[in-house]
């Protein structure tokens, strides 16, 4: 595969739901209006847009099912209550996002208008539940 230039933005694949599609229609439409997107691009915009995607969901989930989770054994016993699992998953994710960002130039004022997203990385499970239930900043 040749890495031509891009003169008009590809369609997004198939696989990317709702937020993935915005974020690659977004950066795609950017970088071929400045003369920047090469075919090779594809493969990495695709990634990115497929962790955005993964990143929105799991924020979504968060503020539907709250930081904290009912625990109940492989018996179906309850244990009592844990840091719902999502919260590491989101933590351990958010650093491949924030590379994505870094690669297509995705400020932090251009990534408000993306929604979700838009915070820098956080640490604690704590700070992640309040980005993604719209605390903090």
């Amino acid at each position: 595969m040749s890495d031509a230039l891009l003169t008009t933005a590809p369609n997004p694949p198939a696989h990317l739901g709702r937020y993935g599609r915005k974020i690659w229609l977004d950066v795609a439409a950017n970088w071929v209006e400045a003369g920047l997107l090469h075919r090779l691009d594809l493969y990495l915009l695709d990634s990115f847009a497929a962790l955005y995607e993964t990143c929105r969901h799991l924020e979504k989930d968060l503020l539907a099912e709250g930081g904290v989770v009912p625990w109940i054994d492989h018996r179906g016993v309850y244990k009592g209550e844990r840091n719902n699992p999502k919260v590491t998953a989101l933590a351990q994710l958010r650093p491949g996002l924030s590379m994505g960002y870094a690669a297509f130039g995705i400020g932090m004022h251009n990534r408000a208008a993306l929604g979700g997203g838009v915070r820098p990385a956080r640490t604690t499970p704590e700070d992640l539940l309040e980005a993604a239930i719209g605390g903090g900043d």
